[in-house]
C-alpha cells in the first residue's frame, strides 16, 4: 500500500462505496506526496451490513450506513447509521445513530446537543466533562440518574440505614460454584416471613426531581400458601405477587428442602415525588406474625433507586 498510494486510496474508495457484508479493513499508504494525495479516503455515501474497519483518517461527504463502525478519526458531512456499535477516537457527523457509542467527550459546534432516546445517567453529578461537555447545553428527553444501587454483595450485614440487616444467600443449592463469592442479598431463610424490610432515603441524596423509580428482584423462598409479597414507596402499596408453591412445582434452589416457584421476581415502579422531600422504600409479606421464616421467608436483591 506505501509503494502505490493511488491504488490504496481508490480502493477505500471503492470499498466505502461498496461497503461489502464482510469485514472492509484499511490499513491506508504512508510515504507519499501530500500535494497529490490525500491520506484521508474520501467519499459521498457508503452503505451496507458489515463491519467497517478503518485504521487511518476517513471523510464521508454523504451517508453511512453499517453494522458496526472502528475508526481512528471519522468526519462525515452528512449522518452516520451504525446497528451495532461505534468506536472511535474522533467522530464527527450531523447526525449519529447506533445501538453502543463509547466515548469520554461530547461536544456540539452549536453549543446544544440532543439525544432523542430514554437515557440512564449512573453518574450524580451534573454533566461532567468526561462525558458531557459543560460548555454544550444537553437535551435529555427522558433522563432516569441512578442515586442508589444495593447489591448487598459485602455479606455480613446491610447498611444501617435498612430497619433489618441480616442477610442471606442461597449457597450451592441454585447450581453456581461453591468456590465463588455467594449471591448475598437481604432478608432470606430463617431471617423474615411476615412484616417489612425498609429504608429512608434522605432528601439531601436526592437531585431535582419529580419521579422516582425504583427496581428490584425479590425471591420468594420455600413454602408460599397465598401470602402475598410487596412494594410500598412513601407506605403506598405500589408492587403486589402472590406467592403460590407445591413441594411437586418448582426447584429447590435456596432455603430449605422445599422447592421455589419463583426466585429473582423482577419489580420495576415509577412514581411521582416531590424534591426536598425523603423517599421510603419498603418491601413485605402479607401473612401471620407466628410464621416460621425457617419454613417461609423472602429476600430483595440489587436495589436499584433513581430519579427524574
Amino acid at each position: 500500500a506505501a509503494a502505490h498510494p493511488q491504488r490504496w486510496w481508490m480502493a477505500c474508495r471503492r470499498l466505502l462505496w461498496m461497503a461489502a457484508a464482510a469485514a472492509v479493513m484499511c490499513d491506508g499508504g504512508s510515504g507519499y506526496n501530500h500535494h497529490h494525495y490525500s491520506r484521508h479516503a474520501t467519499a459521498t455515501a457508503a452503505r451496507g451490513t458489515g463491519t467497517v474497519m478503518i485504521k487511518k483518517p476517513v471523510k464521508v461527504l454523504g451517508a453511512m450506513d453499517v453494522n458496526t463502525l472502528s475508526a481512528t478519526f471519522f468526519n462525515a458531512s452528512g449522518s452516520v447509521s451504525v446497528q451495532g456499535s461505534v468506536t472511535s477516537g474522533s467522530l464527527q457527523a450531523n447526525t449519529i445513530s447506533a445501538n453502543v457509542v463509547q466515548t469520554t467527550l461530547i461536544t456540539s459546534p452549536t453549543g446544544k446537543i440532543t439525544i432523542d432516546a430514554d437515557v440512564t445517567m449512573v453518574q450524580t453529578a451534573p454533566a461532567a466533562s468526561s462525558f458531557l461537555e459543560q460548555s454544550s447545553r444537553v437535551v435529555l428527553p427522558d433522563v432516569w440518574r441512578l442515586v442508589s444501587h444495593e447489591s448487598f454483595d459485602e455479606g455480613g450485614e446491610a447498611q444501617p440505614h435498612w430497619n433489618h440487616r441480616k442477610l442471606s444467600n442461597c449457597g450451592a443449592k441454585d447450581g453456581s460454584d461453591p468456590s465463588a463469592p455467594p449471591d448475598w442479598f437481604l432478608g432470606g431463610h430463617c431471617n423474615i416471613a411476615t412484616g417489612e424490610l425498609s429504608r429512608l432515603v434522605d432528601s439531601s441524596s436526592l437531585p431535582a426531581h419529580k419521579y422516582v423509580r425504583v427496581t428490584a428482584k425479590l425471591h420468594q423462598i420455600d413454602q408460599w400458601d397465598g401470602q402475598t409479597m410487596y412494594a410500598k414507596v412513601d407506605d403506598r402499596i405500589v408492587w403486589t405477587h402472590v406467592g403460590l408453591s407445591s413441594p411437586d412445582l418448582g426447584i429447590d434452589v435456596c432455603g430449605g428442602s422445599h422447592p421455589e416457584s419463583r426466585v429473582g421476581i423482577s419489580m420495576d415502579v415509577s412514581v411521582a415525588h416531590s424534591s426536598g422531600s425523603p423517599v421510603k422504600i419498603s418491601f413485605g409479606s402479607t401473612g401471620s406474625e407466628n410464621d416460621d421464616p425457617c419454613k417461609r421467608s423472602f429476600g430483595v436483591d440489587d436495589v436499584l433507586i433513581y430519579v427524574k
